[in-house]
């Protein structure tokens, strides 16, 4: 297993406390002399409120010098049953840049709802090849890695929601295996949109670009087709990807949303794709979301960019789109949530 190192700061860890581990947030998978190792934190009385999970373990490493602990796998299948956790409510997914840090502010306007944003360790397990090679162990450590990290924060915590990176939407089939019944979102907009963008400012799995064999773990493209790609070529091959794997899906427990769609207006519907039922004093808090950048500390207005996305693109990214992803993008289109 691959452990990225997303945090500032590295705390001292040890074994599990004597108290266990009741109340305490998985954070990292590392490798270990004995195997995998899950690194845990005591956050305390912190909240998920910032856009990601990684900022708020970050700012607890940064301003508390928090317990650190760890353990090995099986604890993350032990522990669900030893203590209180919320079973998830529905799982967000997206193409890059679609606007699902925005999404993720709107829910946590809810008095009720714990919402994670990109948690590292289920992107580390998403990436495992043990999904491959011990898929029935794979199945019971992410089942028990979400049921941990579903711990509530706060009281009255009724409702969960889990924000994955976008590539982990590669792995919908899986995780949907797991949790068949989970309602879950994916939020998209124009392919040409999403290239400019990611290519503008590169995440993470387009890094991969660079390291074939590990792109071929993650992305399913072979590594030697991954070594003749140009890095456009690769972006474009993973969002095709992406698309059409959404398409395969069954619709029945699944929406599709369009940035476009994204608008204070638009809040009830958009509540309602996912069961929710919002007051209206949650529902200006929901619509205040807009009055922000997402992913910005500072007081700074949400602004729809579709058009000057589109006008960087240039000759090649218009090919990509004709050659293979004009057609999923039209036939996402035709099941956007009606709003």
């Amino acid at each position: 297993m691959t452990a990225s190192r997303p945090f500032e700061s590295d705390a001292s860890q040890a074994g599990p406390p004597p108290g266990g581990l009741a109340g305490w947030t998985p954070f990292d998978l590392a490798n270990g002399p004995e195997g995998v190792a899950v690194r845990w934190i005591d956050l305390g009385a912190a909240d998920f409120s910032e856009p990601f999970f990684r900022d708020t373990v970050n700012r607890r490493l940064r301003t508390h010098e928090p317990r650190v602990a760890s353990s090995g796998l099986e604890t993350l299948c032990a522990l669900p049953r030893e203590v209180a956790h919320l079973r998830p409510s529905g799982f967000i997914f997206h193409a890059a840049r679609s606007g699902s840090t925005l999404f993720c502010n709107v829910l946590k306007a809810l008095d009720d709802t714990l919402v994670l944003a990109e948690p590292p360790p289920v992107n580390q397990l998403l990436s495992s090849p043990a999904r491959h090679a011990t898929p029935d162990l794979w199945d019971a450590v992410f089942a028990g890695l979400i049921s941990c990290l579903g711990q509530p924060r706060r009281p009255g915590q009724q409702r969960y929601f889990v924000k994955f990176s976008s590539h982990a939407v590669l792995r919908l089939s899986d995780i949907r295996r797991v949790f068949p019944d989970v309602p879950w979102i994916f939020l998209y907009r124009h392919p040409i949109e999403i290239l400019v963008s990611v290519l503008e400012d590169p995440p993470g799995w387009l890094q991969l670009h660079d390291t074939p064999a590990q792109a071929e773990d993650v992305t399913g493209i072979p590594a030697e087709q991954v070594r003749r790609m140009s890095r456009e070529a690769f972006c474009g091959a993973v969002l095709q990807r992406a698309l059409t794997g959404v398409l395969d899906a069954p619709a029945d427990r699944g929406h599709v949303i369009n940035y476009s769609q994204l608008r204070p207006e638009t809040i009830g519907a958009l509540a309602g794709a996912l069961g929710l039922r919002p007051s209206e004093a949650e529902r200006e808090r929901m619509r205040a979301s807009f009055d922000r950048d997402a992913k910005a500390q500072e007081a700074k207005p949400f602004v729809q960019d579709q058009m000057a996305k589109r006008q960087k693109a240039n000759a090649a990214l218009q090919k990509i789109f004709d050659g293979s992803l004009k057609t999923p993008y039209l036939a996402l289109e035709d099941r956007a949530l009606a709003i």
